[in-house]
């Protein structure tokens, strides 16, 4: 009878385990958020962190950066992805998909030239869409100054 008890213990402690490290990856995993989706609103864009920060040591890079964003339709009605525009002349902006169905995410991979960004600089990509409430969002591309290392002689 114990031994039944202890097994019943053993298989409930296993599944609120596994039930807490699957919310964890939902939450934390890019592109697997629920999306809460409200029928009855226009299309509304939703941008998972609009705003990306590349490093000093990322920028000395000789090689292209990406980044991807996820952009989320969380209106009732389709979203469709007008336009983007990058001033910075070597981004290559490549979307999978302009037009999004209620609830639909889709990712926007970014690929930038490291030299054209400068220390302490903020670029800005222009997302224009059909969202009534805000036709046009921004995304910022920031790069940052980290001061080098020096050792004391």
């Amino acid at each position: 009878m114990s031994s039944n008890r202890s097994k019943n213990k053993i298989i409930l402690l296993t599944l609120v385990i596994l039930s807490v490290l699957g919310t964890w990856i939902l939450l934390t995993t890019p592109g697997l958020k629920p999306v809460i989706v409200s029928i009855y609103e226009p299309a509304q864009l939703l941008v998972e962190s609009a705003t990306i920060t590349f490093s000093s040591q990322q920028l000395s890079s000789k090689e292209p950066l990406a980044h991807s964003f996820h952009l989320y339709n969380t209106g009732g009605k389709p979203l469709s992805i007008l336009g983007i525009h990058a001033k910075l002349p070597s981004t290559v902006v490549k979307l999978h998909q302009s037009r999004l169905k209620p609830g639909q995410m889709t990712p926007l991979i970014i690929t930038l030239n490291p030299r054209e960004l400068k220390a302490s600089q903020t670029e800005v990509l222009s997302i224009r869409t059909n969202d009534p409430n805000k036709p046009v969002q921004q995304l910022k591309l920031k790069a940052i100054s980290t001061p080098k290392k020096t050792v004391p002689i």
